[in-house]
């Protein structure tokens, strides 16, 4: 996901994506000993800076066990987040259920960037952030819709957990978002 930072509109090109959120993510990973450094475009994967995407080398995935079952499901009046946790826990817990855009193109009109069409996909358009607290293994969020005013024609609800003070995904979700009912 492209989570766009605002902390270079000062330069005069304006990032109609950016939301501050996303930079006090970034500033958080820094903070919790995540990432060295703060830059721009980042790739942070399984919570951690990664930086040999550059050198186009693939990330190896490798998990001991399940953390649980995450489900999100859309409803009339906004989307529930559920997730089934495979071992019980007292601990709170933060969802984060966002609208992503495809397809993007932005024209830049100031900057290093200037006179460039940039094209973007994976955008996060806008999200919803909240805390749950389990009952036995299970946790539910309710959010209300996602709207933005840059929804595209080819648009994904995506979810993920984390807890409140640490920005490491826990689990995460995702799909296709079928706009065709609305």
């Amino acid at each position: 996901m492209a989570l766009h930072v605002d902390y270079w509109d000062y330069l005069g090109w304006p990032d109609p994506y950016g939301d501050k959120r996303n930079q006090e993510r970034h500033y958080a990973y820094k903070k919790q000993g995540h990432t060295r450094a703060i830059y721009t475009p980042e790739i942070i994967l399984n919570g951690r800076d990664y930086t040999i995407w550059r050198k186009g080398e693939y990330p190896r995935f490798h998990q001991d066990q399940s953390p649980g079952e995450l489900e999100v499901s859309r409803e009339d009046n906004g989307i529930k987040v559920y997730f089934q946790r495979s071992q019980a826990s007292p601990e709170a817990l933060r969802a984060t259920v966002a609208l992503l855009g495809f397809g993007i193109k932005h024209d830049i009109k100031a900057g290093e960037n200037k006179g460039k069409r940039l094209a973007h996909e994976f955008v996060v358009l806008t999200q919803h952030i909240g805390i749950a607290h389990p009952v036995g293994k299970l946790y539910l969020w309710k959010f209300p819709k996602l709207y933005s005013e840059h929804t595209r024609e080819r648009s994904a609800i995506v979810a993920w957990l984390d807890r409140p003070k640490d920005n490491r995904p826990i689990q995460a979700v995702g799909g296709w978002a079928d706009w065709s009912s609305e």
